[in-house]
This record gives C-alpha cells, sequence and structure tokens, in this order.
C-alpha cells in the first residue's frame, strides 16, 4: 500500500536512523523454534497482539518543514491505523490489542502469548525455514518498516507466534502475499475460519 510505503520513508527521516544502525538491524536475533501449520485453538480466548502505526511527538523547537513532516506522518499513521481497525473489526472476532513494536517484549514478560508476526520472504516459498523467521520486534525499529515492502522478489508472510516458546503458527499452509493490507486481511479471515 502506498500510503505504508511513504510512512516508511517519513520514519527513517525523523527517527534520523543511521544506516550504520540499520546493518546491525540484520545480526542474528531470535529464531523460530518450530512451525505448526495449525491454529492454537487457545487464541478464541488469549488476546493477540498487532503492532499498529506509531505517530511521531510533536516538536515545538522543529523547523516549519518537519513539523510538516511529523503532521504528515501522523495523518497518515492515523490512517492506516483506521484501515487496520476496520481489517479487524470485519475478519478477527477474538480478543487482540494493537501495540506499539517496541512494547511486544514488555507484554510477553507480563504474560502476553501471541503475537501477529511477518517474515519477509522470496516469493513462492512453500515452506518457510524457523533460521529466515526472525520476531519483527526485535528485527525493525518501527512499525512503519514492518510493513513496508520495497522489494518485488519478496512477500509478506503473516504468521501467529508464540511469545512463549517462539513457535509459528499458519492455518494449514503458509502464503505470501505483495500487499501487507490484503495479506494481513487474508491471514485473518484464514485464522479465524480455523478457530
Amino acid at each position: 500500500m502506498a500510503v505504508w510505503t511513504w510512512m516508511m520513508c517519513a520514519a527513517l527521516l525523523l527517527s534520523g536512523i543511521s544506516p550504520a544502525y540499520l546493518d546491525e538491524m540484520d545480526s542474528p536475533q531470535t529464531r523460530v523454534n518450530q512451525i505448526r501449520y495449525e491454529i492454537p485453538q487457545s487464541l478464541r480466548d488469549e488476546v493477540l497482539l498487532i503492532a499498529h502505526y506509531e505517530e511521531f511527538p510533536e516538536d515545538p523547537e522543529a523547523s516549519p518543514a518537519r513539523k510538516r513532516l511529523i503532521s504528515d506522518h501522523n495523518a497518515r499513521a492515523r490512517h492506516a491505523n483506521a484501515i487496520l481497525q476496520k481489517i479487524l473489526d470485519k475478519h478477527y472476532p477474538y480478543p487482540y490489542k494493537l501495540v506499539d513494536l517496541t512494547e511486544v517484549n514488555i507484554l510477553a514478560r507480563q504474560g502476553g502469548q501471541f503475537y501477529l508476526d511477518l517474515a519477509m520472504l522470496p516469493k513462492k516459498t512453500d515452506q518457510p525455514r524457523p533460521e529466515t523467521m526472525a520476531p519483527t520486534y526485535e528485527r525493525y525499529v518501527s512499525s512503519l518498516q514492518m510493513y513496508s515492502n520495497n522489494f518485488d522478489e519478496f512477500q509478506f508472510y503473516f504468521y501467529i507466534r508464540n511469545l512463549r516458546n517462539d513457535n509459528a503458527y499458519f492455518p494449514k499452509v503458509a502464503k505470501g502475499y505483495d500487499d501487507a493490507e490484503k495479506g494481513m486481511k487474508d491471514f485473518l479471515k484464514r485464522v479465524a475460519k480455523s478457530l
């Protein structure tokens, strides 16, 4: 989705992330222990954590151009979150909580069990490998990065991550999507149908 790609670029500009820091993000992280092709039935009652789009705080000291960039970014984040909320309201009738990507580890320590995660994998990947599935909350600085895909040869593979044992769950088969919005919508429909 174009809004999400624009937000990724704006987030990097506003955050001041250096290329060296981005290189560090490619270092090894926690991987998936097992991949299962069934959705845990306990997800009917457990809260599914889902990363939403973060807004940047207003900066009264910023230049007019930076203030405009922050304002535009925040408007797009609110728009993208409204789309995310519509997807969830329509396709996922079970408990969930929209969170900042940076909150996932904290919520896991407080008992959160399931997280809607994704991996960027080559197109037509039939069976993802655990070593290719680092958690997004460790890999990305913001959900804006997470939901952006600037590479035609890769697709979004959504899955449910168990935060307690790092197992990954797909509903029957792993399926890749070119677009995060459409992918999330279809994935959540498939999850809800299997519960």
